[in-house]
């Protein structure tokens, strides 16, 4: 008899069973909610809700700088290629985006903290603790130091403004204000101060200044090295204050030893004067001092020594039978002008109208104003030879151990001022062209009257706008493009120039010789 065999057991069927129970289904991954953040016992660490709300607003700055640095053209956007313009918008992009990183992570992060610990202080959630954190974060993002006054305007301009993250001292730097100084307008660029990297020169000719003034700051901004020798055998007489700072760099020059005679004198005592001017066959006038500091007493630091000066040096002048005299005057003589025609490009018969600078306070232009004009009346009544030369912002390499008030512009825009010089900048010049100018309205007999000097009659704002465009790891302000109401632009105003032979050096390599030479002499990093 047979028999059927067992069957084998299946392990797989054997191993489960209907009591099992089955498994819950798999939810997808997903943020927790703010109420249920809110409802975790971490939500209520400050430093867990900074850290959060710092991310959050260095998020939302990020989207907001690609945003608006998109929208950034160059300046001479007409001139570059394709491929230019999209390099120097991605770097505009990644600088905004950067900066407004920085900022709103900062503000986010600083609210944030604030406001958690005024609410565990008070136990209370209401808007009381909002306010509070809001005046927290603008004095933190504005004020430095125990600055009550500073913290006040902080808090308000948050909440009508908000804060900028430039206003946060770095590596030491102050505060936006301080950088920009207040007073500056009083003491605007100025040739007779321009302390740059280029030798005097002189055909005989003299340079002067005066006792309490920097005279070698507007002396050595005259020729460099190559136009040294280009005057062959010139022999120069300079004037200085009773200071080593003052003649050491000039006396260490090429040919300094043999050719450089200077003197000490003051453009108030005519007797130091004559002495010096003795034997020269040219005079070249540049002396005047221009005060950066606020001016407390104008008649005796600005007006006198610029207008007693002026005529004591032409006195002398004409007394010792010096041939021509190069008066150094400025723009600051053509404006502030708020009644010149509105359509028509300022030029050499254009005046800085006195009355208005009076009323302003504008006590440097109202200087060189009267100090020019007399040596016109001069010039007229004594039959004198003078010719003038207005200079704008005059900048280029530095030579001396301090800044000229020029080169503190440029100086205090790479640091963050805001100041756009409204009564004093229509122009800048590199400190070479100035000096050129100097030789040929001496040399040439055609050249008279005055002399406008700038590479192009610009804005302020075209002035900022081109060096943030040439060094945007700087801070540089977004500054108005019309800054001087008024002025018009004109790429030839100094025809008269022109027609001499001179060919001016373009903004672009004013500023990068500038900036570089900032940074080699250790001003700027």
């Amino acid at each position: 008899m047979s028999t059927n065999p067992a069957p084998e057991s299946n392990p797989a069927s054997t191993s489960s069973s209907p009591s099992e129970a089955p498994k819950p289904p798999i939810e997808p991954l997903r943020l927790p909610t703010p109420d249920e953040i809110r409802g975790q016992d971490i939500w209520n660490n400050c430093a867990v809700r900074s850290v959060f709300s710092g991310v959050v607003g260095g998020g939302l700055g990020l989207a907001l700088g690609l945003f608006l640095g998109s929208f950034d053209t160059p300046i001479m956007q007409d001139t570059m290629t394709g491929k230019q313009q999209f390099i120097y918008q991605a770097k505009q992009m990644g600088r905004k985006s950067w900066s407004n990183c920085k900022t709103f992570a900062v503000m986010g992060l600083i609210f944030s903290a604030a406001e958690c610990v005024v609410e565990k202080a008070r136990a209370k959630h209401d808007t009381t603790n909002t306010a509070v954190a809001g005046c927290v974060t603008g004095g933190a993002l504005s004020a430095t130091g125990n600055l009550p006054r500073h913290f006040c305007k902080s808090c308000r301009r948050y909440w009508t403004h908000g804060g900028t993250l430039r206003d946060i001292p770095v590596g030491g730097a102050t505060r936006k204000n301080a950088k920009c100084s207040s007073t500056i307008t009083s003491s605007p660029p100025s040739t007779a101060a321009a302390s740059q990297a280029f030798t005097p020169f002189f055909s005989a000719a003299t340079a002067h200044g005066g006792a309490g003034m920097n005279v070698f700051g507007s002396f050595t901004s005259l020729l460099s090295s190559t136009q040294l020798k280009h005057l062959g055998s010139w022999a120069w007489k300079g004037y200085f204050r009773d200071d080593e700072k003052e003649t050491k760099h000039l006396e260490s020059l090429e040919g300094a030893e043999s050719r450089l005679r200077l003197f000490q004198i003051d453009l108030l005592d005519y007797d130091s004067i004559v002495a010096a001017v003795n034997g020269a066959a040219g005079v070249f006038h540049l002396a005047s001092p221009c005060i950066v500091e606020e001016v407390k007493d104008p008649e005796n630091e600005l007006l006198a020594p610029a207008i007693k000066g002026t005529n004591n040096v032409l006195t002398a002048a004409k007394e010792l039978g010096v041939r021509r005299v190069v008066v150094t005057s400025s723009i600051c003589a053509i404006m502030p002008s708020p009644y010149w025609p509105a359509d028509k490009v300022k030029n050499e018969d254009c005046w800085t109208d006195v009355d208005y600078c009076k009323q302003n306070g504008l006590w440097y232009p109202l200087s060189k104003t009267l100090a020019e004009k007399a040596a016109w009346e001069f010039a007229k009544e004594k039959g004198l030879d003078v010719v003038v030369v207005n200079p704008g912002v005059v900048m280029g390499p530095v030579l001396p151990p301090t800044l000229s008030a020029s080169m503190l512009i440029l100086l205090r825009l790479l640091q963050g001022c805001t100041e756009t010089y409204e009564n004093f900048f229509m122009g800048s010049i590199h400190v070479k062209d100035v000096a050129l100018a100097h030789i040929l309205v001496y040399e040439n007999t055609a050249a008279t009257g005055r002399h406008l000097c700038v590479e192009a009659i610009s804005h302020y704002g075209d002035f900022a706008a081109m060096v943030a465009e040439l060094y945007p790891e700087y801070n540089i302000p977004r500054l108005p493009k019309d800054t001087q109401p008024g002025l018009l632009r004109s790429k030839n105003a100094s025809t008269k120039l022109m027609d001499l032979g001179l060919q001016f050096i373009p903004m672009e390599q004013i500023i990068k010789e500038s900036v570089e030479s900032l940074k080699s002499k250790g001003f700027i990093s």
